[in-house]
């Protein structure tokens, strides 16, 4: 099934995750399967970008996810 929205990485995340243990991997991969489905989600925290946009935030075990 197709999602409706896509989720895309930075290199260097998409690197930092290809680092971690499958554990984390799978947890990270599942929250942006989640945002893919819902890029509504709203985080466990938010902090304002360098232009002043609000970023969403989530923890994911010992990651945190900014989106």
């Amino acid at each position: 099934m197709a999602l409706p929205y896509s989720v895309h990485l930075r290199q260097e995340a998409f690197e930092f995750l290809q680092s971690r243990k499958k554990r984390e991997r799978d947890d990270v991969l599942g929250f942006l399967r989640q945002l893919a489905a819902n890029p509504f989600i709203v985080g466990d925290f938010e902090e304002s970008d360098d232009a002043g946009r609000p970023i969403q935030g989530v923890i994911l075990g010992k990651l945190g996810v900014y989106f």
